[in-house]
């Protein structure tokens, strides 16, 4: 990944966050994008000398020139900036979106939510992966008049678009792309090349997994830091609530067919065991036994416990 610019100081994070701009952030998004497609085409093994640098717009022609005064206009340099090789080199640009859209489809999922006045308002800037779906599917949309955007999978979701209690999904766009970004690097979504084997979905190099390491760290990290702020507000005269270490065994994991490996099972290896019996009101700490007895899947056969 050598030949993949830097994309820290564009990644939207609580110490980087959006920028007080007018309109989208072009520049930005456009950066945040590139850097998607370039990790897209390097990690497919493919010569990054090979990959087309064109611009949607240098992609679509006349098609995608004919609609530039239904675009805000830093949407435009944003279209003019990213590299968009869709149709010649079938780059996916990401496990969910496979691309920018189509010059034609952009409001096609979106007529029935128009109103006067404001037919280019929302569109589908990327399209979902129709390996995802097979059908129905809608993508990324961006409003132009928020100057936000929010995923729907499926047009079957398109129902939240206009209602006022679900302003949390909308978000800058570079917001959008960093959290894509962010996730393969905390490893719940990477990238491989063709004729890997797997025991995950695929699309183009684009692997999900359904949790990392990094993420088992950073939970054992949380719940150990709750347990120590909770033993540290016990009473010294109280009683201390017998734990085994680890919370449960491997023997035990293996006994109740846990998968290995698996989320739960590194979770409940890794923790520090409280000396406490509740981790909140009503809510009981297992024992080994009570875990042991409590799982409705131990007689079930597991086919494949790579979960």
């Amino acid at each position: 990944m050598d030949q993949i610019p830097d994309i820290n100081e564009w990644l939207v994070t609580p110490q980087n966050p959006p920028r007080a701009i007018d309109g989208l952030d072009y520049e930005r998004c456009a950066a945040l994008h590139n850097y998607l497609i370039r990790y897209a085409w390097v990690a497919s093994n493919r010569p990054l000398c090979d990959l087309k640098f064109q611009s949607w717009f240098d992609n679509h022609g006349n098609a995608a020139n004919d609609l530039r005064s239904r675009l805000e206009p830093n949407l435009v340099k944003f279209l003019e900036a990213v590299y968009d090789p869709s149709g010649s080199d079938d780059t996916i640009l990401f496990y969910w979106v496979s691309g920018l859209t189509y010059p034609d489809e952009l409001w096609f999922d979106w007529e029935g939510y128009s109103e006067d006045g404001e037919e280019s308002r929302r569109m589908t800037l990327y399209r979902t992966n129709s390996g995802l779906l097979g059908g129905h599917n809608d993508g990324l949309c961006y409003d132009q008049k928020l100057h936000k955007a929010a995923m729907f999978i499926s047009i079957d979701d398109q129902d939240f678009a206009n209602r006022l209690e679900h302003e949390h999904l909308w978000h800058p766009l570079e917001t959008v792309l960093s959290n894509w970004i962010s996730t393969i690097r905390i490893g719940k979504i990477s990238a491989g090349p063709s004729g890997v084997k797997l025991h995950n979905e695929k699309y183009g190099p684009w692997m999900y997994h359904s949790y990392s390491p990094q993420q088992v760290e950073e939970t054992v990290t949380a719940f150990n830091r709750l347990v120590i702020a909770i033993e540290c507000r016990i009473p010294k005269s109280a009683k201390k609530w017998p734990t085994s270490n680890p919370l449960i065994s491997q023997q035990i994991l293996d006994s109740t067919s846990v998968p290995n490996p698996s989320f739960a099972r590194s979770f409940l290896t890794m923790i520090r065991p409280p000396n406490f019996k509740y981790i909140a009101p009503g809510l009981l700490l297992p024992t080994p036994e009570s875990f042991a007895s409590s799982q409705p899947f131990t007689s079930v056969k597991q086919e494949d416990d790579r979960l």
